[in-house]
């Protein structure tokens, strides 16, 4: 028996597989972090569609809402605190779909979807007022995204605002 030719073979099969184990780690740590990414872009949906929808949870938050968007000044005190906690919280929101995007832990496709609808929300000229007054609360990196965009995307006039009707059917 030729000890050394079996310990060659043990060594070879070992080599195989630790690349065996290897590879089906790869293939783990992937669907991981796939999974996670999945996750993550869920919540942010989910905090994200919670700040949009409460823009009309009533008549009268509708009401401040669509005042602030035009013109903050023309809000009472207690609502343009109302209507900057509601634009704060989705600023916030989308924020954190911004800085998730820049650490690659949401889906791109996801935040591709949404600047659509932020886009449009920074054109309103109360939302611009409440980002100027309000913007250093936010990450560096987000508010030089911000800035941008707004830079980019012409506003729309206070007059000129109407409400789009949205139907959806379900």
């Amino acid at each position: 028996m030729n000890w050394d030719a079996i310990g060659a073979s043990g060594e070879v099969f070992g080599a195989i597989a630790v690349v065996i184990s290897i590879g089906y780690l790869a293939i783990q740590i992937r669907e991981s972090t796939r999974t996670a990414k999945l996750a993550a872009t869920r919540d942010l949906f989910s905090e994200f569609h919670l700040a949009v929808s409460a823009n009309s949870a009533d008549d009268i938050i509708t009401e401040i809402w669509l005042v602030g968007v035009r013109d903050r000044s023309r809000l009472t005190h207690a609502d343009r605190f109302r209507f900057g906690q509601m634009l704060y919280r989705m600023l916030a929101a989308f924020e954190q779909q911004y800085l998730h995007l820049q650490e690659n832990t949401i889906s791109s496709k996801y935040f591709e979807a949404q600047i659509g609808a932020f886009e449009a929300t920074v054109t309103y000229p109360g939302v611009r007022d409440f980002w100027e007054a309000n913007k250093k609360i936010f990450h560096d990196d987000f508010q030089r995204y911000v800035n941008d965009l707004i830079r980019s995307t012409p506003e729309t006039a206070a007059d000129e605002f109407k409400p789009k009707r949205i139907d959806i059917d379900v």
